[in-house]
């Protein structure tokens, strides 16, 4: 068979020409696709919404010391926020907003440290945000006033964040109205006041809401309750919490009387707090308690149990607070076994005797308190070895 070169150089020719422009047909099109697609403009905040915050703003007013609390050395820093908020601009453009990326409607409202100053009445324009997955407004200054039972009527939120806003009165049942809620946080720090000044009032929680709150919260995984008065509460309705929990804390809250043991079965429970509740009587868990701790605060309660035994079994601890529970003896050895521990606190109890050398396999350890206890002999040589 004869082949004609001539031929055969034409056809390779043309078919790389071709093919090139295929490729370049295609690239094209593909750049006219993403150029168009980037030209589709994102919905924009609804009229309604976008007047309701600028409402909800006029009717606040800002005072640089109502977000004292706000430290920048711990990256929260305070600022004005609102500032953002104009007319006739979109309103998910805006600090502190955040809209559904298909529909426009506002699902997140965070406004913490915001320099916020004044209260949040009934018929605040902030409750016709009904789109609501997220509201964030700590560390402001609401001026004692109640917080309002339609914070109970976001049908869709999952996140609610009002701690160190300084209000005061009762913690309103129809919280509990919010099913969907996956976080709740309402503490508040315990704070010195001057003494041209008067504290600021409490804020409570009956048990009634307790037990509302425990049986409607289905979804609940973080509850944070600190410095709230619960010294009336019948906190056995903790127990019927969700089995998602993974944080609660009641630290200050004036708890009293005794809390079982159960309290660490939750099986996802990372975080628990109840110190500074001195007259709350805390039964330890069975070595078979939860794995899945990783912050325990127990201090200033009364511990009853073999300390020893529940520490054995908490081995996923980061950090463990026992300050001040009247703890005698020996420090247990057992400790040693919580390899993972970076704080430890055991200051202001009646220990006794030297500091166990199995601390030598605490090597995560970046704190360790044993103060005002009754130690003797040398500090350990391995403690050149707690490198962290």
């Amino acid at each position: 068979m004869n082949f004609d070169m001539g031929k055969l150089r034409f056809f390779l020719g043309n078919y790389q020409f071709f093919s090139l422009l295929l490729f370049y047909l295609y690239s094209q099109a593909f750049i006219s696709s993403s150029f168009t697609n980037s030209l589709i403009e994102r919905p924009t905040c609804s009229h309604n919404e976008s007047q309701a915050l600028l409402q909800f703003k006029q009717t606040l007013f800002f005072d640089c010391n109502a977000s004292f609390l706000c430290n920048p050395n711990y990256g929260i820093a305070a600022f004005l926020k609102t500032d953002s908020w104009k007319e006739d601009t979109d309103c998910c453009s805006w600090e502190g907003v955040t809209c559904d990326s298909d529909t426009g409607r506002v699902i997140g409202l965070d406004l913490s440290c915001s320099w916020l100053c004044g209260t949040i009445p009934s018929n605040s324009s902030l409750f016709f945000l009904q789109h609501l997955k997220r509201l964030n407004l700590a560390f402001n200054n609401f001026r004692q006033s109640n917080i309002s039972a339609k914070f109970g009527q976001f049908p869709n939120l999952t996140h609610l964040n009002l701690s160190n806003s300084f209000s005061s009165g009762q913690v309103p049942s129809e919280i509990s109205h919010l099913s969907k809620l996956v976080s709740l946080d309402l503490s508040r720090f315990s704070l010195p006041f001057p003494s041209d000044q008067e504290p600021f009032n409490e804020l409570k929680l009956e048990t009634t809401t307790l037990k509302r709150l425990a049986l409607n919260f289905s979804r609940v995984k973080e509850l944070f309750l600190d410095g709230i008065d619960m010294c009336s509460v019948d906190h056995g309705y903790l127990m019927n919490l969700s089995s998602s929990l993974t944080s609660l804390s009641l630290v200050d809250c004036g708890l009293n009387g005794t809390i079982s043991d159960r309290i660490f079965r939750f099986p996802n429970l990372k975080l628990l707090k109840l110190g500074k509740n001195p007259e709350l009587v805390v039964y330890l868990p069975k070595s078979n308690g939860t794995s899945t701790l990783e912050i325990l605060d127990l201090k200033q309660t009364v511990l009853v149990g073999d300390l020893s035994g529940s520490i054995r079994g908490l081995k996923s601890l980061k950090s463990l607070n026992l300050a001040s529970c009247d703890l005698n003896g020996s420090i247990p050895t057992s400790l040693a076994n919580l390899s993972q521990l970076v704080v430890l606190e055991l200051p202001d109890n009646n220990f006794s005797g030297w500091i166990p050398a199995s601390f030598a396999n605490l090597t995560e350890l970046q704190h360790l308190d044993l103060s005002y206890n009754g130690l003797e002999g040398t500090i350990p040589p391995f403690a050149n070895g707690l490198s962290n």
